[in-house]
C-alpha cells in the first residue's frame, strides 16, 4: 500500500493492459515534489482513480467516471490551457469535464461541453459529489 498505479483510458481492457501505467505515491506524504505534484496525487488518491489518458503528446491527468480530470495548481486557468481538455471530450463525446485550481471558481465553455474550475481546498471537501455536480 505504498504506490497506487493507475492505468491509460483505452476502449478496451486488452489495451489498457498494453499501454504505460503512472505510478503515484500512495498518500501524498510519502511522495516529493512541487505543489502542484503534491495536489495532483491527493486528487489521485481521493478519487482512488484508475486512469489517466495520454495520446502521443495529449496527456489529461486522471479519468473518474468518464470525466477528465486535470489539476491546474495555479491561480489563473485560462482557455488555451484546456485545448487538450477539450479534444479529449470531443473524441470521446463527454459533455463535462473539470479542472482543480489553486484558487478558481469558473466555468468555461465551448463546442465540446462545459469544463468547471474549482479550487483544490473545495473539491477535496467531497470528491465524488463534486463530480456529480460537474
Amino acid at each position: 500500500f505504498l504506490i497506487r498505479i493507475i492505468r491509460n483510458y483505452r476502449g478496451s481492457a486488452s489495451a489498457v493492459s498494453r499501454k504505460l501505467k503512472r505510478v503515484y505515491p500512495f498518500h501524498p506524504a510519502l511522495g516529493e515534489g512541487d505543489e502542484g505534484r503534491m495536489v495532483e496525487g491527493r486528487v489521485i488518491s481521493s478519487l482512488n482513480a484508475e486512469y489517466y489518458w495520454r495520446d502521443k503528446d495529449r496527456e489529461i491527468d486522471l479519468i473518474f467516471n468518464k470525466v477528465p480530470i486535470e489539476v491546474k495548481f495555479r491561480y489563473e486557468v485560462k482557455t488555451e490551457y484546456l485545448k487538450i481538455m477539450f479534444y479529449f471530450m470531443e473524441k470521446f463525446k463527454v459533455r463535462k469535464g473539470m479542472v482543480i485550481s489553486k484558487n478558481t471558481f469558473n466555468e468555461i465553455k465551448s463546442n465540446s461541453g462545459i469544463v468547471k474550475v474549482i479550487p483544490a481546498w473545495y473539491f477535496l471537501l467531497s470528491p465524488e459529489e463534486m463530480i456529480k455536480k460537474a
